[in-house]
Parts: structure tokens; sequence; C-alpha cells
């Protein structure tokens, strides 16, 4: 028996649910049911993002999630000096902002930096165009930065939908 399988043993025995899948969100963990359910802390949700909600929801994730949102505007512009040549200003502190708090993909660094985010599996969600929700990891984010950072272009095909994301990714994974 190896682990996933005693896993799966020790989650049916105790919980009396069959676990397809476990995802770790911070410090909660989402349990998969095989019948596409998702558990955590004991309450079932329907849907992935139901339980991302609740958990969104708790006093420990929101303390969290505070945290990490309170970044002044010194941090940002010292950021920026780090990372670009440009003259920091009021406007792109703002603008840096924004797209760090509505989440929308981007591969630059400064606002990488500052993004609250949902860790799942050290995964960061990013909203797309089209309102749908990836998650990619760190190392495929470095990866994408160093290829397409001065590609605009595909930067832009890739915010549109998922399907676009989807494909530039797989393609660079198929390029490996």
């Amino acid at each position: 028996m190896n682990y996933k399988q005693f896993q799966q043993h020790l989650n049916k025995t105790l919980l009396g649910i069959d676990i397809k899948n476990q995802y770790q969100v911070g410090s909660f963990v989402i349990k998969e049911t095989v019948e596409d359910n998702f558990v955590v802390n004991s309450n079932t949700f329907s849907s992935f993002k139901e339980a991302i909600e609740y958990i969104k929801s708790t006093k420990h994730f929101s303390l969290l999630e505070n945290f990490q949102h309170n970044v002044t505007d010194h941090t940002i512009a010292s950021l920026i000096n780090e990372h670009h040549n440009t003259k920091v200003t009021n406007t792109l502190i703002e603008s840096i902002r924004t797209l760090a708090e509505t989440k929308q993909f981007t591969l630059d660094p400064v606002v990488e930096a500052i993004r609250p985010s949902i860790l799942i599996d050290d995964k960061i969600d990013f909203v797309l165009e089209d309102n749908s929700t990836v998650y990619v990891d760190r190392s495929t984010i470095k990866q994408l930065n160093n290829i397409f950072a001065e590609h605009l272009d595909v930067v832009d095909y890739m915010k549109q939908s998922s399907n676009n994301f989807i494909s530039v990714v797989e393609k660079l994974q198929n390029t490996r």
C-alpha cells in the first residue's frame, strides 16, 4: 500500500468518504471526493469555487490576505525601481496596485511580488478576461517571464481566455 492509498483508506475509515484528490490552500486542505464534492473542515461543497470562498471567509485566511494586501506605496516604488528602468509616478503605483488586486494575468515581477494570492499546491491564481481562473506554479511563471517578457502580444493573447492560456503553456511544455 503506497502513501496515497493509505491516505484514501484513512479518510474512508475516519471520515466515511472516498477522497479522489487533495489540495493545499494556505493552511487548509480541500479534499475532493469521488462524488466530485469538496470537503473543508467537515464542510461539504458542490464546487471547488465554493470551497475557496469558504476558506476566504474564515478569519484566519482574512488575516493572511489583509497582511499580504497592506503594501505601502514606498514598497511598490522600491520594487518598480528594482525591476524597471522607468520614472515612478503615483499613477504607475496605482496601476500596479490595481493589477495586483484584480489578479489579472501579467508577467510583471512587481505585480507578482505584491499581489494577494490564493496558493493552491504552491500555485498562484489569475483571473482572465473571460472571468475564468487559472492556477499556475511559480516555476511556470518564471519560465513564461523569461520567454515572453518582451512579447506583450503573447501575454495579451494568454489573458483573453483559459483556452488561450492553456494552449500557450502546453506548447511551452512540449518544447522542453
